[in-house]
């Protein structure tokens, strides 16, 4: 033992320092194994290269994806649901390099990013695996391919009845509930879940808002995938445009204009901007 421990590695190792690498290397080797045993996923090995965006798509069932978001949602939020259930079956179908990516990431969506109310974390997932997709490292090219693509999402979140009234999901966390659709009007996490408050008659945190969100979630992943696969197979076309008032406003209100007040947007302003403002 002593003349194999001096020659080990061609330095001179201590027993202690010997026997202290066989234990860490048992126990990665036991961990990886049980970590591929409870996922059913091959880990990835360090030595492998994340290739460049875009990433392999094969396409998916939405119905299958927004079931999959649904039991999402009430692991983590609607954030985590809408990634993981895309990111996720494309971890199961394709593996790498879909496996270096971990999902439990995306809790940094819920309540409208971190609990501020922002941007509602269903649609920044969407935003984050449209670009993994069918995105591109050079943005001019993104903004042809994966923005048109976000964008429309986020637009049907706008425009449409959310939580898509078609979707039932298999077991209902709450099947009590009475599940009610609203319109949004824009995609702020926090007027959404106030608009669904008052309607309910409940707080944030009841059963009502809960269910809705998490069929919100479905109905996000939903579209998306459909959407996705319309890209995959080269028949993508955006369905909404922008709102007459965006249009309208930024005519005056965009670098350029005549006013001092100047930015963008893509949604309809009058739901910040009340047209009964007092307006030059």
């Amino acid at each position: 033992m002593e003349i194999f421990l001096k020659l080990f590695n061609g330095h001179h190792v201590t027993r202690r320092g010997f026997l202290k690498t066989m234990m860490i290397g048992s126990v990665g080797a036991f961990l990886g194994a049980k970590i591929e045993e409870a996922t059913g996923r091959t880990l990835t090995a360090p030595s492998e290269a994340v290739p460049p965006l875009p990433w392999p798509y094969v396409k998916l069932d939405p119905v299958e994806v927004a079931e999959r978001a649904y039991v999402g949602y009430w692991k983590v939020c609607c954030c985590y649901g809408v990634a993981e259930s895309i990111i996720g079956s494309l971890q199961d179908k394709i593996g790498f390099p879909y496996t270096t990516i971990p999902t439990m990431m995306f809790h940094f969506g819920c309540g409208g990013m971190h609990h501020w109310g922002y941007l509602c974390g269903a649609l920044a997932a969407a935003s984050v695996v449209t670009h993994i997709i069918a995105g591109n490292p050079d943005k001019a090219v993104s903004e042809k391919t994966a923005w048109p693509i976000a964008t429309d999402v986020y637009r049907y979140f706008e425009n449409e009845s959310i939580p898509d009234p078609n979707f039932i999901p298999k077991a209902p966390r709450y099947p009590e509930v009475k599940v009610r659709s609203i319109v949004p009007g824009n995609t702020l996490c926090h007027s959404y879940v106030m608009k669904i408050c008052n309607l309910q008659k409940c707080d944030p945190g009841d059963p009502p808002r809960k269910e809705t969100c998490a069929r919100l979630a479905a109905s996000v992943a939903m579209k998306l995938t459909e959407y996705l696969n319309m890209w995959a197979d080269q028949r993508f076309k955006p369905v909404y445009s922008k709102p007459a008032s965006a249009v309208g406003c930024l005519k005056c209100h965009s670098a350029g204009g005549v006013s001092s007040y100047r930015g963008w947007g893509e949604w309809d302003c009058t739901q910040c901007h009340k047209q009964a403002w007092k307006h030059p």
